[in-house]
């Protein structure tokens, strides 16, 4: 009996106690009139993801990451018509557990539990993923393979300075 309270107390005890995170502060890319995020790829290219607090949820082109070695899970094979982006409709996938390594750091990783999976050659919202977006995607600036949104912001209880062109990340 006393192993079973001991064990109850145990794990209320690693629930309360909060881990120690640390403030990460990341500079923010300025190209065209918009902001984005550089994070580092599995095969070490810099890509990157356009800053979006209006968009509910992070989105990402399955062919660029699979192209920079990426394998997105998908939560289920449903597709899902997102519609009210731009002028057009987004077909996409709900997908799982994306790890992107941040550029500036060796062992820093930001997590998106779930996130749109969007088919190549869909457009909509403020980013076309593989028309628009291909005049910045080049080696000066690196590849957009996605949208940031809001549920990343909430995540990491980010603080954005576009005055400073930086982002706070609560990691």
């Amino acid at each position: 009996m006393i192993t079973i309270f001991s064990m109850i107390a145990t794990l209320l005890l690693a629930i309360t106690i909060p881990t120690k995170k640390e403030v990460k502060e990341l500079p923010l890319k300025y190209i065209h009139n918009k902001f984005y995020l550089e994070v580092q790829s599995n095969d070490s290219t810099n890509l990157l993801l356009l800053v979006d607090t209006g968009c509910h949820t992070s989105m990402f082109d399955k062919s660029l990451l699979e192209t920079h070695g990426y394998k997105p899970v998908l939560r289920d094979f449903n597709e899902v018509d997102i519609v009210g982006v731009g002028n057009g409709r987004m077909s996409s996938n709900f997908a799982l557990n994306l790890r992107m390594l941040l550029s500036d750091s060796v062992n820093t990783k930001i997590q998106f539990p779930q996130y749109l999976l969007v088919k190549p050659n869909c457009k909509g919202g403020s980013v076309y993923f593989t028309t628009k977006n291909r005049t910045i995607n080049n080696k000066k600036h690196g590849t957009v393979v996605g949208i940031v949104g809001a549920d990343f912001f909430m995540r990491y209880e980010a603080v954005i300075s576009y005055k400073d062109r930086t982002i706070s990340l609560l990691i």
